[in-house]
Parts: C-alpha cells; sequence; structure tokens
C-alpha cells in the first residue's frame, strides 16, 4: 500500500492528454486529505480509457473525492472503480500465506462534501463504465457526486450513502441514460438513479427496488418515474439475461456504447459489458515516469511468463525484476510507488 499525495491535472493545468490504461488495475494507493483522485482534474480535452482503479481508500476525507478523478470535463470510458468479481474469488496479498477475498480491494470513496465512485463532480462525458466501490459524502453517486455532463451505458454496484444520494448520482442537471444500479441507496434525499435531479433527461435507466421496504426510494428524490424513463426492479430481476436484453436493445441506435453480457458466474450475476475483464496477475513497484500533462500515454509492458492463474486465485509467482513499467502524467516532480493489478482479456 502506498501513499498518494499527487494527483495528475489541477484546476490550473488540468490533463488534456489522452491516457491508455490497457485494461490494467491500478491497486492499493492510499490517497492523502488533499487528493481527490488519481486524476485531479481532466480537462476538457482529456481523455481517459481502458483502466480500473482498486483498493482505493480515502482514510481521510477530503473536500471531493473520485474512484478515479475529482473533476472530469472531457470523456471517461470503458473505465471502472472497486472490484467486479464472483464473490468466490481469493487472492494472495503480499506478506500472507492464507487467500483473502477478492472483495477485501474494494475501494472506500469518503467524502466531506461531495463524492463519486468515479469522479466527485461530471462536466464532461462518463461511458461504458462502471463502479463497484462504496461511497459516501454529504452528495454521493454510485458514478458522479454532482453530474453536469454527459452519463451513458453504465452500472454500478457499489453502497451508497449521503445527506443527497442516487444510485448513479447524487445531483443531475444535465444526461443520464442506459444502465443499472443494484444497490437500495440510503441516506435523506435518496433514488434509486439519482438523490435530487433538476431535468428529466434521465432514459434507459433500472434500479433496484425493494418492494417488502416501505421505505424504499423511486428512481428520484424529487421527481416522480412516471416523468422519467426508468424501470425498478428486484434482485432477481436485475440478475438476468433478459436486463442484458433490455438493454442492448436500448443503445441498439447509438453509437460508440459496448454492449452487454450475461453470465451468472461473472459479475455476482449482474449483467456486465462485454469489454469487462477479470483480473489475472498482480504487479508490484512500477515506477510513474513524469511526461507533460499533454502527452499521450501508453503502458510499456513486459509480460511475466511465471504467472500462474488458478481457479480464480490471483499468485504471482514471477521474480522481483520482472516487472510492468507503468507509465502516467504527473504534474509534480516525484517518482511514486504503485502496484498494478494487471487484468486477463474477457473480450469475445
Amino acid at each position: 500500500m502506498q501513499e498518494w499525495a499527487l494527483t495528475i491535472g489541477t484546476e490550473e493545468v488540468p490533463f488534456n492528454g489522452t491516457y491508455d490504461g490497457n485494461d490494467f488495475y491500478i491497486m492499493a494507493l492510499r490517497p492523502t486529505k488533499d487528493v481527490s483522485g488519481v486524476f485531479g482534474v481532466i480537462g476538457e480535452t482529456g481523455i481517459v480509457s481502458d483502466l480500473s482503479v482498486v483498493d482505493f481508500d480515502y482514510k481521510e476525507a477530503p473536500e471531493i473525492a473520485g474512484g478515479l478523478a475529482g473533476i472530469n470535463r472531457g470523456i471517461i470510458e470503458n473505465c471502472g472503480s472497486g472490484i467486479n468479481l464472483t464473490s468466490a474469488a481469493t487472492i494472495f496479498r503480499e506478506g500472507q500465506t492464507e487467500p483473502v477475498p477478492i472483495t477485501t480491494l474494494d475501494s472506500e470513496i469518503n467524502a466531506v462534501k461531495t463524492a463519486g465512485g468515479l469522479v466527485a463532480i461530471n462536466e464532461g462525458t462518463i461511458k461504458n463504465s462502471r463502479n463497484s466501490a462504496n461511497v459516501s459524502a454529504d452528495t454521493a453517486g454510485g458514478i458522479a457526486g454532482i453530474n453536469n455532463g454527459v452519463i451513458t451505458n453504465i452500472y454500478q454496484t457499489g453502497e451508497v450513502d449521503g445527506d443527497v444520494a442516487g444510485g448513479i448520482a447524487g445531483t443531475n442537471s444535465a444526461t443520464i441514460a442506459y444502465g443499472y444500479s443494484s444497490v437500495l441507496v440510503t441516506g435523506t434525499t435518496r433514488g434509486g438513479v439519482v438523490g435530487i435531479s433538476d431535468n428529466t433527461d434521465i432514459r434507459g435507466m433500472f434500479y433496484f427496488f425493494d418492494a417488502s421496504d416501505g421505505t424504499a426510494p423511486t428512481a428520484s428524490g424529487n421527481q416522480d418515474d412516471s416523468v422519467l424513463g426508468v424501470t425498478k426492479k428486484t434482485t432477481s430481476e436485475l440478475k438476468t439475461k433478459v436486463l442484458a436484453d433490455e438493454l442492448n436493445a436500448l443503445i441498439a441506435s447509438e453509437e460508440g456504447l459496448c454492449s452487454w453480457v450475461y453470465d451468472v458466474t461473472k459479475n455476482e450475476g449482474y449483467p456486465r459489458h462485454k469489454q469487462d475483464n477479470t483480473v489475472s496477475a498482480i504487479r508490484q513497484n512500477v515506477s510513474i515516469a513524469k511526461p507533460d500533462s499533454n502527452d499521450s500515454l501508453e503502458n510499456d509492458q513486459t509480460v511475466d511468463q511465471e504467472q500462474t492463474v488458478e481457479n480464480d486465485h490471483i499468485v504471482d509467482t514471477g521474480d522481483a525484476n520482472t516487472i510492468m513499467t507503468y507509465v502516467l502524467a504527473l504534474l509534480a516532480s516525484a517518482v511514486c510507488i504503485i502496484v498494478i493489478m494487471d487484468k486477463k482479456r474477457g473480450r469475445n
């Protein structure tokens, strides 16, 4: 576990480059109180894709916090926050002789004012992405604490709690389309999709509803379901191929949105994106370089031929000299050490 004290991108100098995570996970960072995400501010021309962050716990709550970024004004696509694996999966952590549940690597995204599973504040586009991290703040959302942009083709399975809390966004003034939230949101003003919304551009969304709970929220804390494009479902109804088929039908005419698949053994039985991957190995002791914030970045990988994966356990049997060099755009003159979790390709 490594302390993470410097975010990539600030209000003064936002990240306006292109970062392709190449389907890797960043694992086991511990952000300090002044940090709002791996990326601080993604600028209007910034693109972050194919990257997930797990075991990213805020021990001291900052003002705003996101599992991936504090503020997004660009594009986030094919990204994830938190663990998204079968409940039987286990991992051998460094220094331990017995495997522990993979869920111990889930992220805890806590903030004083605003928190989101992926971003605290979205003013850009988030698509084909997911959250499984737990989120808590005054204004909290599974994907974004505050949404002033576009959130589309997403799902979220993490716990959400706040004074204003929503399965997808705490507050919404823009677009939320195509996806689902599988959790019972808790809080004062809460909704299965949004806590508070000042428009009705919410469509093709499904949310968990417990009919036996007389206090269970509807989709929005301040709007009736009849004015929104939403459908409530029980857990058993969410965990079906029927939902995947419904979502695929909704996005059929949309460009750039990935399809949905269903496998009872994956994602706890909930539908998932076709490009979602499963974890296959752990990388450690990875240096971060400091290129310009507008650079286009890709991973320079060294493949470890000794790694093995058996029965959903994650084992790294390679020697310490076999590592993957993982490059991020840092806006400070520091070299940090982070832990990277590689993923086995899951594309069909």
